[in-house]
């Protein structure tokens, strides 16, 4: 019975072997080649992956010195205080050609801000009995474009970037957007690219208005002024909404480090 049966089907338990054999064949075929692939091609992932993670460890060891960023916020102080009084017409800074030259050699670009806080800082000026050059204008002089100024005071529509700022904010980017960096190090870049851009728009423009205010303030009853850029840039350390970098940077280095295992070398 079972014999006869076997012979009035052979052909169809044929197909249906076959079927199952072609099947079994390319199940086999497919995971040799997922096999194959993943241990030809991840050794140069993995080794792209820790070029990049070195490359960014050595610029940010090399560029920070445990400072990151704090030089390039200096500059970009100094630079706003020097461009934005001049564009007022307001200081010492007006004629002085040394300065002029080296802010014209750093300055390299602008991110359009609108401020509308107004804050009195202490210290950040101080009457001067002399001017620096004698073709330096007073503020007799320049009281018409100071008498622009609403009653609001001064508020910039634009803050002045350097070079330095520039440099780094285009490494971050080139690191955060490359496809063999990991994933986790890419949001941690964006995430400091991001804290960069707010310190800008936020303590800084804040530290520029304020102390120029003050600036204007004191100018209008002396008729030279002393501009002190580092009392500027102490209040921008201090400010209560700067953005600290260590703790992104932190990450950074303890994740790539678990990328690298060097700590189980």
């Amino acid at each position: 019975m079972l014999i006869e049966w076997v012979k009035s089907n052979v052909v169809w338990i044929k197909d249906v072997f076959y079927i199952l054999f072609t099947c079994a064949a390319t199940l086999v075929a497919v995971l040799t080649y997922r096999k194959a692939k993943k241990t030809i091609f991840q050794p140069a992932v993995v080794k792209r992956q820790t070029e990049l993670i070195v490359e960014l460890l050595d610029y940010l060891h090399t560029n920070t010195s445990g400072l990151f960023m704090l030089e390039v916020y200096y500059e970009i102080i100094e630079c706003n205080l020097f461009y934005q009084l001049e564009e007022i017409g307001v200081g010492p800074t007006r004629d002085n050609n040394e300065v002029k030259e080296r802010m014209s050699a750093i300055r390299n670009g602008w991110l359009i801000i609108k401020s509308d806080n107004v804050h009195k800082f202490e210290e950040i000026c101080t009457p001067s009995d002399k001017a620096e050059d004698e073709n330096v204008k007073t503020y007799s002089e320049t009281i018409e474009d100071i008498d622009d100024i609403d009653d609001n005071g001064f508020t910039p529509s634009v803050i002045y970037v350097t070079n330095a700022f520039q440099e780094i904010k285009a490494i971050l980017a080139k690191y955060a957007i490359d496809p063999f960096m990991p994933k986790v190090l890419q949001n941690l870049l964006k995430q400091l690219s991001s804290d960069i851009d707010r310190n800008i728009r936020g303590a800084i423009t804040l530290t520029i208005t304020y102390s120029i205010n003050e600036i204007l303030r004191i100018y209008k009853t002396s008729e030279y002024i002393d501009i002190e850029p580092k009392a500027v840039y102490n209040h921008f350390c201090l400010s209560p909404i700067r953005i600290d970098h260590s703790f992104v940077l932190e990450d950074i280095i303890k994740i790539s480090r678990k990328y690298l295992k060097v700590d189980k070398l």
